[in-house]
């Protein structure tokens, strides 16, 4: 049985005087993403599981971290990339820990000087 490999290629407009250091920069901070984004579907898709919130994410965090080398800001960009690729939008109901509320309640107005 034959597989497919899907191939996505992004055309970026580039200003003639952007140099070849500073693409280089771009390729590399792109692979870096795009291999953590990898080592998470693995894990996802070894252990069989469509996770349903972040927080079903989150718990390969510490893995991917480990496998990759990488710091936790490219951790955080590859979960979101994750989800994003599966289509979720919506928190843990469990966990009101990523801050979204739409409560008003203690926001003042500050740094006026009025």
């Amino acid at each position: 049985m034959k597989t497919m490999k899907a191939q996505k290629t992004i055309k970026v407009p580039v200003h003639h005087r952007t140099t070849g250091k500073k693409l280089s920069y771009v390729d590399n901070l792109t692979a870096r993403l795009t291999y953590a984004v990898q080592v998470f579907c693995k894990i996802l898709n070894e252990n069989d599981r469509v996770p349903k919130y972040r927080s079903d994410v989150r718990e390969f965090s510490d893995h991917v971290k480990e496998e990759t080398g990488l710091s936790a800001g490219f951790i955080q960009q590859a979960e979101d990339k994750v989800l994003w690729i599966l289509g979720i939008t919506s928190h843990d109901p469990q966990t009101e820990s990523c801050g979204c509320t739409s409560s008003t309640k203690g926001i003042t107005k500050s740094g006026s000087g009025r």
